[in-house]
């Protein structure tokens, strides 16, 4: 552990929550009164994680489905806990981190569990109850309950690549309806809720241009958890340079979706991943005006891990690309 995740993991809980105001000076942080609520030593930080979450919230309810959480307060409750979960990594500090290995090419730091600790804590003190699916303690994946994913790019963080992200859903009927992607490094929060668009940190509306596929920028990843899809992916990699301008790898798919959503991106597809790495990013993506489905083209958000979004013209390149088998280009039969 880093002499600065030491630092944060032995601080109190009030001193934890003061540092999280501290580092989240930023256009899409909480106002500055309720950052000086964070430290009202005669409030117990759940007490402060549910009253910032209300407050910052307002009255006016986002769900249509009865009995579900207020999704005006689940938003905000996502973005506070994407950015408290950011805090902690911002802390602990661009480096090298030590590692250990849960499986091949699958990582896990000290950071990313402290980070989810701090998230899953204040979810569980705004909505108690509602079931949480966090990468480092797992679960199923509830029909309606959260999705976690503390530190996104574990790989990228113990090298000291800023490229990494904390990623926060709520899903409601199986399909994320809130959605928030922080990248602490880069200094950006992305949020989205269903049917009410997707936003910057500064509130700014994201929507997606829908530029000619040949003229398109997409970004991958590469299933290096499940090597028996690489030539699959390998195949797909060809067709999909034959129709758009370039590609990027940046190494954390909750970003590589929220630049999608934001337009730095024109799509992205992967083979492989779970359901906290795209849920919230997938919701950014639609709610920006683009398209997300799995690599045969099913709608929504896809369970197998593989999946295809960008804005419409751009998905159906992608789309094109991964159903196609490894023969001919213009061969759009389905894989196996």
């Amino acid at each position: 552990m880093t002499a600065a995740a030491s630092n944060w993991h032995h601080r109190t809980r009030d001193e934890r929550i003061r540092a999280t105001a501290a580092a989240s000076q930023s256009p899409g942080a909480a106002p500055r009164d309720l950052r000086q609520q964070r430290s009202r030593p005669e409030e117990g930080q759940e007490a402060q994680e549910e009253s910032l979450a209300r407050t910052a919230a307002g009255s006016r309810p986002l769900s249509s489905v009865p009995g579900s959480p207020d999704r005006r307060l689940a938003l905000a409750t996502a973005r506070y806990a994407a950015q408290a979960g950011g805090a902690v990594i911002k802390a602990a500090g661009v480096g090298f981190h030590a590692t250990e290995t849960k499986g091949p090419g699958d990582y896990v730091t000290a950071v990313d569990r402290e980070s989810e600790e701090v998230v899953v804590r204040i979810l569980s003190s705004v909505f108690p109850g509602l079931p949480i699916l966090a990468e480092e303690r797992g679960g199923g994946i509830p029909e309606n309950g959260w999705v976690v994913d503390p530190l996104d790019g574990t790989t990228n963080f113990s090298r000291g690549f800023q490229m990494v992200g904390v990623s926060v859903a709520l899903l409601e009927g199986g399909e994320p309806v809130v959605g928030a992607v922080h990248a602490p490094f880069l200094g950006f929060t992305f949020t989205a809720a269903a049917g009410e668009g997707a936003h910057d940190q500064a509130g700014r509306r994201l929507k997606l241009e829908d530029p000619d596929p040949r003229q398109a920028v997409v970004s991958t990843g590469f299933p290096f958890k499940t090597p028996e899809q690489i030539p699959r992916l390998v195949g797909t990699l060809e067709r999909v340079l034959k129709r758009v301008e370039d590609l990027r790898r940046p190494g954390a798919a909750s970003l590589d979706l929220a630049f999608t959503a934001a337009g730095v991106f024109d799509g992205f597809f992967e083979l492989g991943l779970k359901v906290w790495d795209i849920a919230a990013g997938a919701l950014l993506v639609t709610e920006a005006g683009g398209v997300v489905s799995d690599w045969e083209g099913a709608a929504g958000l896809p369970r197998s891990g593989n999946i295809v979004a960008g804005s419409p013209r751009v998905h159906a390149a992608l789309l094109e690309a991964t159903r196609a088998r490894s023969g001919a280009d213009g061969d759009l039969s389905t894989c196996p």
